[in-house]
């Protein structure tokens, strides 16, 4: 019976009565199997040897897996400041022509993201008539049907991210994401998170004094 050395350990080639005990076919497979292992450890020594002769290149190599591959791998062919500031220059967009915008950007998948419909309605309907300041939500990070159906529940004009290229100018990583953006395309504020709804104000009113006060004069 065939002790099955080499699947066991590939470092260890099976032995002389096994070999005689098995059919041509299998010592053909053994043989080519034993191949490739013996194959594999010589490239894996020559690897870690010319690493060891080369510390310098081991630096480098450290350095470029750490830093410059991932920038490689998961970079966005997008340039933020165009992608974002194109609707201040673009006709008939909720940005344009406003000194800042504020950019919702929401999941149709996403939970909080459904429980805010209603806020975002409400500080839309606040905004709408502003001359200063801009209001869009964007629609990403799902198929279209789900996304022009999501779309749908909002009072503002959306735009759907289809090629993810907002997503990736903002480097959006949670859902939802509020961004307060100016023509130029530069993120001044990152506007999330808890705030306290003050007494005699609505929910947008409360969110706008706790975020904007020091811009109060655009609203």
């Amino acid at each position: 019976m065939y002790c099955g050395a080499p699947i066991r350990d590939p470092h260890k080639r099976a032995c002389k009565p096994c070999l005689e005990k098995l059919s041509p076919e299998t010592k053909k497979r053994l043989i080519a199997f034993e191949a490739r292992e013996s194959t594999r450890m010589s490239l894996a020594g020559d690897f870690f040897s010319f690493f060891r002769d080369r510390p310098g290149a081991f630096i480098v190599a450290v350095f470029v897996c750490a830093f410059v591959l991932p920038k490689l791998l998961f970079r966005f062919p997008y340039d933020a400041p165009s992608v974002i500031s194109q609707g201040f220059s673009t006709y008939g967009d909720a940005c344009f022509r406003k000194k800042r915008c504020l950019v919702i950007y929401v999941a149709p998948w996403c939970g909080a993201c459904r429980g805010d419909v209603s806020f975002v309605n409400e500080l839309h309907e606040r905004l709408k008539s502003n001359l200063n300041v801009g209001f869009k939500v964007v629609i990403g990070i799902d198929e279209l049907p789900n996304l022009q159906e999501f779309a749908r529940k909002y009072s503002a004009r959306t735009h759907l991210d289809t090629d993810g290229a907002i997503r990736g100018a903002l480097n959006i990583r949670s859902f939802p994401s509020f961004f307060w953006v100016t023509d130029e395309g530069k993120i001044t504020k990152h506007p999330r998170g808890n705030y306290v709804l003050l007494p005699g104000k609505t929910q947008s009113e409360s969110y706008i004094e706790a975020f904007f006060a020091d811009e109060r004069e655009l609203f």
